[in-house]
């Protein structure tokens, strides 16, 4: 077994330690070095692991197999022998991030668990962000407040953090906010008047020392919700940003800071109503174009044949003008741009179960070498080579007039 300095004192930055076994890693220029005893924390529990150096080589990983824990050393195997003594460092910047992130956790779980009654299912720390998955949920935003409000007084109370290694039969008895899963060694962590459970992880030895508990996303999740969290330093990180970001913003707009969500707001209600009336005048316009499309048109047994293509029109707007031949009958639109890649829509609103424009595409889409499809009634795509746009249009609209010819 290898002993847990780590569970003996979280703080603990360095230490020494001897080589019991070294054996090959899975990545090339790393091997596994079994101690005697270590102040690095596995990966487990929701909690990644620690990393820093034995003997200046960097230690990417640690992780637990059985009851011995490895530690990943960026190293050749020539590098350590068996029995030498190294001298391990911490990252501690990474470990007592994950200490306040851990801890938070443990806060925001309790006060879920009391008086909402939602149970954490889940936890994951990740490099950005922390997550817990409650039973229960959603929560409205006021639920959300109230619960963040909690956490944040049992923070500021600066409580102790307290851990003890008991038997199975001492649990039992106590009152626990969640069963372990393992039935030896159980290590509890207990904030008096606030949360007792069982956990492996490294924690501060007060709650003041997380900080600020914030929670960032609430979202429905398998049944339940899941809360996006930030605690201590990444929380501090988190508002520097969003109150750049937002000064920034403020700037630009030439308001102050407490203007921005005002203006803002009147930004998108104006954007809207511009989008609104943009939209209107583009479809008037396609009504005005394809009108005059048609008045142009070569009309054959009684069908407009009407081919376009276009190298300043835009794609939204050969869009509008492809919705509006819709609307019209006995007619076939041929339309095309070039502005900035070959785009193009093929229709057909006539009845003649003959004239596809499935098929025609296929037949000279390679003066585009464009990819494309659709059916009898319509077909659309695009390429690569503007300059055959013009080719596969008046190809197809050949072959459209000469099926339309033999039908007279």
């Amino acid at each position: 077994m290898t002993t847990k300095l780590y569970w003996q004192d979280p703080y603990q930055k360095e230490f020494q330690a001897h080589i019991k076994k070294i054996r090959p890693s899975k990545s090339a220029d790393s091997v596994e070095l079994l101690l005697d005893q270590t102040a690095f924390y596995p990966e487990g529990g929701g909690q990644p692991s620690d990393q820093g150096s034995l003997n200046q080589c960097p230690v990417t990983y640690v992780y637990s197999e059985d009851t011995f824990t490895w530690h990943v050393v960026t190293a050749t195997t020539n590098t350590f022998s068996v029995g030498d003594q190294v001298f391990g460092v911490l990252d501690w910047q990474r470990r007592f991030d994950h200490m306040q992130q851990h801890l938070g956790q443990h806060i925001l779980s309790s006060v879920f668990d009391h008086p909402f009654e939602a149970h954490t299912i889940g936890f994951h720390l990740g490099e950005r962000n922390v997550t817990i998955d409650l039973d229960k949920g959603p929560f409205t935003q006021d639920e959300l407040d109230k619960a963040e409000k909690m956490a944040n007084a049992i923070v500021f109370d600066n409580r102790p953090v307290q851990s003890m290694v008991v038997t199975d039969d001492a649990y039992q008895a106590m009152d626990l906010r969640k069963t372990p899963a393992i039935t030896d060694e159980i290590r509890l962590v207990e904030i008096p008047d606030a949360d007792l459970c069982a956990c492996s992880g490294t924690h501060p030895l007060a709650t003041g020392e997380v900080g600020l508990v914030k929670i960032i996303k609430s979202e429905t999740y398998k049944g339940g919700c899941r809360l996006t969290f930030l605690c201590g330093g990444r929380a501090l990180e988190a508002f520097q940003q969003i109150q750049l970001q937002a000064q920034q913003s403020a700037a630009g707009l030439s308001v102050g800071w407490p203007e921005l969500f005002e203006t803002v707001n009147g930004l998108i209600n104006e954007s809207k109503q511009l989008s609104k009336e943009n939209k209107e005048v583009h479809q008037l316009w396609s009504y005005l174009e394809r009108d005059h499309l048609l008045s142009e048109a070569t009309v054959i047994n009684g069908v407009s044949v009407v081919m376009m293509c276009d190298d300043n029109m835009d794609y939204k707007r050969l869009t509008f003008l492809a919705n509006s031949f819709r609307e019209a009958s006995n007619c076939v639109a041929l339309l095309g741009v070039t502005s900035q890649s070959p785009r193009f829509v093929l229709l057909n609103n006539t009845q003649l179960s003959s004239l596809s424009m499935q098929n025609l595409l296929k037949e000279s889409i390679h003066h585009i070498d464009g990819k494309g499809g659709g059916n009898a009634a319509s077909a659309q795509g695009g390429g690569t080579r503007s300059e055959g746009l013009e080719t596969m249009l008046s190809e197809i609209q050949a072959a459209v007039v000469a099926m339309l010819t033999q039908n007279l």
